[in-house]
């Protein structure tokens, strides 16, 4: 995945000015992936439009993978290998939630006046491409607190971060302030 925020960002963050590039680089690599999984979803568009089959379980919408531009879109309806009918856009189809675009979110429904048919292989083909307008600056913000800890986590192997007044210093095993920053984008499978 392309990482949420720059080397040089996670570099401004570091006291360790003898911290190797390619080290650094692989914790910002790592945050990312982990605020995909946390969040259940990606946040880069894509760099052209794919098609993605999805299973009609509704008459009138059927959920679909975050769609971050309108550019190339294509909504077909039928069966793999025969897609029988395309759609037209606020014709026979409408994307939701309105105004997504405009407020830096994707689309994630695709809204019909009951042109789906549920059935046991009803599907519908959207050609898209996935991901998001642009990347929110919470998610920048939390990859790279992720990543700075994921870089000073090399200190503490066994998880003990040291010895203050009371006692050894553990490492804790999550991040308020990360889960904080993306509980607004995960999806409801999404988390740790």
């Amino acid at each position: 995945p392309v990482a949420y925020a720059t080397l040089a960002e996670l570099q401004e963050r570091t006291t360790d000015n003898a911290a190797k590039a390619s080290v650094l680089q692989g914790a910002l690599d790592a945050a990312t992936g982990a605020v995909n999984s946390y969040c259940g979803r990606s946040f880069d568009l894509a760099a052209s439009a794919s098609a993605r089959v999805f299973k009609v379980t509704r008459p009138d919408r059927v959920a679909v993978s975050d769609i971050g531009t309108t550019t190339g879109l294509i909504v077909k309806v039928g069966q793999p290998g025969s897609w029988t009918t395309t759609l037209t856009v606020d014709t026979q189809y409408w994307l939701e939630p309105l105004n997504a675009i405009d407020l830096g979110r994707p689309y994630e429904w695709v809204w019909t006046q009951s042109l789906f048919t549920p059935a046991p292989y009803a599907t519908v083909q959207v050609t898209a491409k996935w991901g998001w307008p642009s990347v929110p600056d919470e998610v920048s913000q939390a990859t790279l607190l992720l990543a700075q800890r994921l870089y000073t986590r090399k200190d503490s192997p066994t998880g003990v971060a040291g010895f203050g007044d009371f006692g050894v210093v553990r490492v804790t095993a999550s991040d308020a302030d990360v889960a904080r920053l993306l509980d607004p984008y995960a999806k409801p499978s999404g988390g740790w």
